[in-house]
């Protein structure tokens, strides 16, 4: 139940403090006085919508505060623990602060929570009813509720324990198909990383194969260039480009006159050896080109 209402800056209301007892309280007055103001600072504790136009002229934010004291067995239990809410003895401190600006803060027992979640909460505490409003006893998700609260109190901590074994239920299901999942995955990863080590294995990789790869592709890609300037280089140095012949036939001649030059000056036999080294050097060049040309 409701057992105290705190409202500060809300509307035409400076402050006041309402104490409500059990059984029927009445909240009379003639047209004007404020009673629908009481009742929209309730709604807004409850999760109702807010707006700048709540907070009273001069202040910087209306501030409403809610106790209510509730029953150990309330099935609002589940939604508090769902949001994290700590809530011992049955008492349940709602505030709800809205500043002028536009901002709204909404604290359940000290935590801060969202209008959803208020709302939420607050319709599991309290019903507001006005002229062509709905009430809780036509929302069908109520009717359980109500149907185990009219069986009486054997009949609602059965609901409870029920409740607490599925969630412990739902909690080691969970768990459990984790853990199955877990080891499936492992499978998996086992296998896929058996695979690649088998891939891997069967190419047979050696150190610096990948710098040699990268050497071949260099070559294939520019084959044609390769095979044409060694063709041509070849064919300077051995088939000759002019009528005077190749390179080496000219370097053969230039050796063979030289030779005869011998027999009048012996210091030229320095030079004809390095013609003729020239020569066999040239030729063994060519044939590596040769070689790599074909």
């Amino acid at each position: 139940m409701l057992q105290e209402l705190h409202i500060r800056n809300f509307a035409l209301i400076d402050e006041i403090r309402l104490h409500f007892d059990t059984g029927l309280n009445v909240l009379t007055g003639e047209t004007g006085a404020g009673k629908s103001i009481l009742i929209d600072a309730l709604g807004l504790v409850l999760g109702g919508r807010a707006s700048t136009d709540m907070v009273r002229q001069g202040a910087d934010k209306s501030v409403i505060e809610a106790l209510f004291v509730l029953n150990s067995d309330h099935g609002i239990g589940n939604i508090l623990k769902e949001q994290g809410i700590e809530w011992e003895d049955g008492a349940l401190v709602i505030v709800r602060e809205v500043t002028f600006a536009g901002k709204t803060v909404c604290r359940v027992n000290g935590r801060i929570v969202t209008v959803q979640a208020l709302r939420q909460i607050g319709s599991h505490l309290a019903d507001l009813a006005g002229q062509h409003e709905h009430q809780s006893l036509l929302r069908t998700e109520e009717h359980l509720t109500m149907l185990d609260a009219f069986c009486g109190d054997e009949v609602t901590r059965l609901r409870t324990q029920l409740s607490n074994t599925y969630e412990n239920y739902r909690a080691a299901k969970q768990t459990f198909e984790q853990a199955v999942m877990g080891e499936q995955e492992r499978i998996q990863r086992i296998d896929m990383l058996r695979f690649q080590l088998e891939e891997i294995q069967s190419l047979e990789l050696k150190p610096g194969e990948d710098e040699r790869l990268e050497e071949e592709r260099r070559k294939l890609s520019h084959a044609e260039k390769l095979f044409s300037t060694t063709a041509s280089a070849y064919e300077s140095l051995y088939q000759g480009f002019s009528k005077q012949g190749s390179i080496i036939e000219i370097l053969h001649k230039i050796s063979s006159d030289l030779d005869h030059l011998l027999r009048y000056d012996s210091n030229l036999s320095s030079v004809v050896e390095m013609v003729k080294s020239s020569a066999y050097q040239l030729e063994e060049t060519a044939h590596e080109l040769r070689s790599y040309r074909d």
